[in-house]
Parts: structure tokens; sequence; C-alpha cells
């Protein structure tokens, strides 16, 4: 069994460079017929609006460089006016603002590459995660059976945040139940870099997970959902304290 983890880990990482070959080289264009149409034409506009002009705000500046790259819309923004009279885009810029450094220097293709970091990171989880209780081969194979037999490379293909929104509730879950999963079988060799798999079996993955469920909060408001099982899940056992930590970092980090 301990001789197919490297294979597995050269799949997943080959996984990762096909993304990412992918992401860059794909005709976005191409495949959005040459315009956004509302969440899409949002998400991207604000996006590169605080890749180039560190602001939320809605400009003519973001109009002229929507048209560099496709040439029609946008249709359907999402916008608000704001006390100071001034237009903003209407959509959580969480998603956006992780975006952003990828968007700057790779526009659209840079978003795309933003999610293949994201999705080899969903893999390599997913397959720790699994492979706390079943062999490797298999493991890679639960992933994978998530990622192309679902929506979920839909996803990947957005320029919104769906993708996003899917990685931090995944990231949520598996900081909160890897320590129960790997416990069960303690004398069993982790997948993880000692350190790393330590942390996660440490109260503090609660408090990271707390962080990162605020932050999909903030991106869509219907992920606060993903915090309920978390909270109750330490009341029942009692841990009073920690459950207390959980909610004020979740709150503050929301706030």
């Amino acid at each position: 069994m301990f001789k197919e983890r490297p294979i597995v880990i050269r799949i997943i990482f080959f996984m990762f460079l096909f993304a990412l070959g992918a992401s860059l080289f794909l005709n976005i264009r191409g495949l959005q017929k040459n315009f956004l149409f509302a969440d899409e034409a949002t998400y991207y506009m604000l996006t590169q609006s605080i890749a180039q002009d560190g602001d939320i705000e809605y400009t003519r500046r973001d109009l002229i460089r929507y048209y560099q790259s496709f040439n029609a819309g946008p249709l359907g923004l999402f916008l608000k006016k704001g006390k100071d009279d001034k237009i903003y885009f209407a959509k959580s810029f969480a998603h956006s603002l992780f975006a952003a450094p990828f968007a700057r220097f790779l526009g659209c293709n840079g978003i795309l590459v933003f999610h293949s970091l994201l999705f080899f990171l969903l893999l390599y989880l997913g397959y720790v995660y699994f492979s706390t209780a079943n062999p490797p081969a298999f493991s890679l194979a639960v992933v994978f059976t998530f990622f192309f037999a679902s929506v979920a490379m839909v996803y990947f293909l957005w320029l919104s945040p769906d993708f996003f929104n899917l990685f931090l509730v995944f990231c949520v879950l598996f900081l909160w139940l890897y320590k129960y999963q790997a416990s069960r079988r303690p004398q069993q060799s982790p997948v993880l870099p000692a350190r790393l798999h330590h942390f996660f079996l440490s109260p503090r993955s609660d408090f990271l997970a707390a962080g990162l469920a605020a932050v999909a909060v903030f991106s869509k408001p219907p992920n606060i959902v993903v915090m309920g099982p978390v909270v109750l899940h330490l009341l029942l056992q009692k841990k009073w304290l920690r459950a207390g930590n959980v909610i004020l970092i979740f709150l503050t980090v929301s706030a």
C-alpha cells in the first residue's frame, strides 16, 4: 500500500499540471462567446478592479478594461450606489480578492490559474482524508469520481466564485473531521508531513476552520450552515471553551 502513495501523488501533481496548462492556454473569449453575463461579468470586472485599481468602485476604467478582453456586454451587472453617490459592484469581493494577483498579470485566464491551485489542494486533501481508512488507489478513485462525475468541474471554468466556495466549504469540513477520522487508525502512517499532520490533529485546526467558514459566509451567506455541525459537535463533547473560541473567531473574521 505504501508503494502506491508516490504514484498517487504523481497522478495528483500531473492533474494539477494539466489543469494549470489548460487554464493558461484556454480560449476564454471563445468559450464565453465573447461576452459575459450577470454573475460572471460582475465578478470578472470586480476582480480586475481590485487587481488594477485597488478598489471595488465601478468606473469607466472598468468598462474600458472589459472591452480589452471581450467584444460584447457586459450584461446584467450587479451594481449599487453608495452613500457617497459612487457606484460599486454589488457582490462579495472574497473570491475576487484572492484571484486578483493572478488576474492582474494573466487576465481572464488568471482566474482559472487560481482555480487550478484550489483544484490541486482539493485533490490532495481529499486523497489525504480518504486514505486514512482506505488504500491509496481507492482513495484517489473516490476523489476523482466526485470531481469528474459531478458538476464540480463545471464550476472550475466559471469566472464566478462557485469553485472557490466549494474549496472553502470542503476545507472547513476537512479541518473539522480529519482529526476524528485519523484518530480511529493511529497506527496507520499519515500521508501528510508530520508537522501538518499534528496541526490537523490539534484544536488549532478548528480555529482555522472557523476563519475559512467566515470567508465562505462572506462570499455566500447560505454557507453559514457549515458552521452548524462544527459548533454543535464541540458542544456535544462539552468543549465549551473551544466552541466559544470557534464562534468568536468566526464572528470576528465575518465582521
